[in-house]
């Protein structure tokens, strides 16, 4: 709902118009809102363009890379706590072209009149948490996997998901302008080492280093049969959430399982080029079993310093989430389960994941903070 006119525009007939009787007053809404963006952000342009294009961005920003659901939001949250790092936060990825304009009175003010949690797990939702930068991009009007939330009707394909991130020359400076501009504008207000998460960068890591050639990477791996549930229940509740059709409920278990193994395809072959020192990959099963030791060992690998400092603040905000409970997903049939097994089998192998992990109740609790 942040996106200008141009951005609307463009989500709009890429869907080729196809919207939903009962979505109709949505529709209406989002493009009032869209023109008041449009307005708002030619004003920030204005007046603090320059400064904003001016600011300096942190040659060596930390991307947390991996798959849906396998933990990417509270390792985005937890390197978050650190004071000498700065992330995109809700507010200005879901309205990125006002957000230096209009500071934090706006979203204090408007957050009554959004969610208070997350549909795909019922977490809270609160303007000023680090957020996806994917958000952002969607609502710039660049190419992302998240437009396929507005128009979900009809079986989602990988060759959409490809066609969003596979880019023409042009297109893909342009949506490395529109990505920089936007990280430049966080910058502007929260100086800092960017510490950036979307599931989708996993397919474009190749595009990142051409930007940060000396970005630094954590990569997450979790338990196939877990990935595989969480995504597809998060894939039908934002297309049921965030849909201007009225939503169908095809299956989405082959385009979960297409898409995870294309993402991975990209990922690995991109990575062949990162130095070693520059990447690390950590278990899902292991973050939450503990994650003071996982994220000292992310410090150590990166020599990033001032882990001790941190320490405390990791401890509270975990303290503070311990009594959630995990999100609960449907079981799978034998059939299914054969199928992610074959379709998967590589990523178990190579991750050792012989089995389904059994997580103790501890691990759980804390797992629902992801």
């Amino acid at each position: 709902m942040g996106a200008d006119l141009r951005a609307w525009w463009r989500l709009l007939r890429g869907g080729r118009f196809r919207i939903g009787w009962t979505r109709v007053p949505l529709v209406l809404w989002v493009t009032l809102h869209c023109a008041f963006c449009t307005v708002l952000g030619m004003i920030q342009r204005a007046l603090l363009g320059r400064r904003i294009d001016a600011t300096l961005l942190h040659d060596r920003p930390i991307f947390i890379i991996g798959h849906w659901r396998c933990g990417t939001t509270l390792l985005h949250q937890l390197l978050s706590l650190d004071d000498r790092h700065t992330a995109p936060n809700v507010w200005e990825c879901f309205a990125p072209h006002i957000p230096a304009l209009l500071g934090e009175w706006f979203p204090t003010w408007t957050c009554r009149i959004v969610p208070r949690v997350r549909p795909m797990d019922g977490l809270p939702f609160e303007w000023d948490e680090p957020q996806e930068d994917e958000f952002a991009l969607c609502n710039l009007g660049q190419p992302s996997p998240y437009a396929l939330f507005a128009f979900p009707s009809g079986r989602q394909t990988l060759a959409q998901f490809r066609a969003s991130i596979e880019l023409a020359t042009e297109e893909r400076r342009a949506w490395r302008d529109a990505w920089t501009r936007f990280l430049r504008q966080v910058c502007y207000r929260r100086p800092g080492r960017l510490v950036l998460k979307s599931p989708p960068h996993a397919c474009r890591v190749d595009v990142l280093r051409e930007v940060f050639p000396q970005a630094l990477f954590v990569h997450i791996v979790r338990e196939p049969e877990r990935v595989f549930r969480s995504t597809e229940n998060m894939w039908q509740m934002m297309c049921e959430s965030q849909s201007i059709q009225a939503p169908g409920r095809d299956d989405v278990a082959e385009f979960v399982i297409e898409t995870f193994n294309y993402m991975h395809e990209r990922l690995d072959e991109a990575l062949r080029a990162v130095p070693a020192e520059n990447i690390v990959t950590v278990r899902y099963e292991e973050l939450i079993a503990d994650p003071i030791v996982v994220l000292r060992g992310i410090y150590e690998r990166f020599a990033l310093g001032g882990f001790e400092a941190l320490q405390p603040k990791i401890a509270a905000y975990l303290s503070a989430r311990r009594d959630r409970t995990a999100p609960s997903y449907r079981e799978l049939a034998p059939h299914e389960r054969r199928r992610i097994e074959q379709a998967w089998r590589w990523y178990a192998t190579r991750y050792a994941y012989a089995a389904v992990t059994d997580m103790g109740a501890d691990a759980q609790a804390v797992a629902a903070s992801m």
